[in-house]
């Protein structure tokens, strides 16, 4: 008896593990009495950080 085999897209095992990170550390954020907000921002966001400038000591 074979096994199927499994394909899976590189995007969507990303997707996998970066969901299983986010709930392990808003878990453990919330074991230690604090609470975590995850901020998700779109993929065409980067065009602010052109717009900062470093900070000047």
């Amino acid at each position: 008896m074979a096994l199927p085999s499994l394909i899976y897209d590189d995007s969507e095992v990303t997707k996998f593990i970066n969901h299983c990170n986010e709930v392990k550390a808003t878990t453990l954020a919330n074991k230690e009495g604090g609470q975590l907000s995850i901020v998700k921002t779109s993929v065409g966001s980067t065009a602010n950080k052109k717009d900062e400038k470093p900070d000047s000591d």
